[in-house]
């Protein structure tokens, strides 16, 4: 995992992104239909990460979404209107695990689910070779969403598992 400064409009530097494989054209994108992931809550596991969000000014919860590349991921978070990047390789990622209450899933439609439960989120780690452990946590309207986005990529669905607690 490579932690950047993206550019004022939330790229990462044409350099690095040229490293993991570059971004998909506005044909290949449509084709897949998005490579942006819902947006969630960044909690901890990059230690200069979790510097920049003890760093920003402001209490706003950082949060982090993610962006299929060719070669990789790009995580691009925000906090306060502060942005940061962390590119992923695909062969450097060894698992994705979302993971979401079995009260949720009970009774078979998880919005109604939801209503019933107190639980509001699902939790995504993201491990890597170098034992970097990326953890966020999911709103439950995204968990859904969520899993569908790791799932559409075919190097990334041999590494997700969603597992039910």
């Amino acid at each position: 995992m490579q932690v950047c400064e993206l550019e004022p409009q939330g790229s990462a530097p044409w350099e690095l992104l040229r490293k993991y494989g570059g971004q998909f054209g506005l044909i290949e994108k449509i084709k897949m239909g998005g490579v942006g992931s819902p947006k969630i809550k960044y909690i901890s596991g990059l230690s200069k990460v979790d510097k920049f969000v003890e760093e920003t000014a402001g209490s706003d919860i950082p949060h982090l979404n993610f962006e299929l590349l060719k070669n990789g991921l790009l995580a691009r978070i925000n906090k306060t209107q502060y942005l940061k990047g962390v590119l992923i390789a695909y062969d450097e990622i060894t698992s994705i695990n979302l993971s979401i209450s079995e009260k949720l899933l009970n009774q078979g439609n998880i919005f109604e689910e939801l209503e019933k439960t107190n639980i509001k989120s699902a939790l995504l780690v993201i491990e890597s070779l170098h034992s970097e452990i990326l953890t966020c946590e999911v709103s439950t309207q995204a968990y859904i969403n969520l899993k569908k986005y790791f799932q559409k990529n075919k190097i990334l669905q041999n590494k997700f598992f969603s597992e039910i607690l």
